[in-house]
């Protein structure tokens, strides 16, 4: 579930960072209001976009490296990561 949350926060960081720029404003008719300025967008999506990849690596599983014998009687014949 971090994984999908994180995709979705760098999804809308894009967004807001595709929105700093004029061309992307023309084509979906959105303006700024007047106390905004594009410096300011575009920092906001960078930290939008950086919070989305922390949030993404940080959700890894916990059991992504533990390792697991493979038996055949009582002898083990290797292992498998789980």
């Amino acid at each position: 579930m971090g994984k999908l949350l994180g995709i979705i926060v760098a999804v809308i960081g894009i967004i807001v960072l595709a929105l700093s720029f004029e061309q992307a404003r023309k084509i979906v008719s959105f303006t700024l209001p007047s106390g905004i300025r594009e410096l300011y967008l575009i920092i906001a999506g960078a930290v939008i976009i950086i919070l989305g990849a922390i949030l993404m690596k940080g959700s890894g599983s916990s059991n992504s490296g533990k390792e697991i014998p493979i038996f055949k009687g009582n002898q083990i014949i290797g292992y498998r990561k789980v």
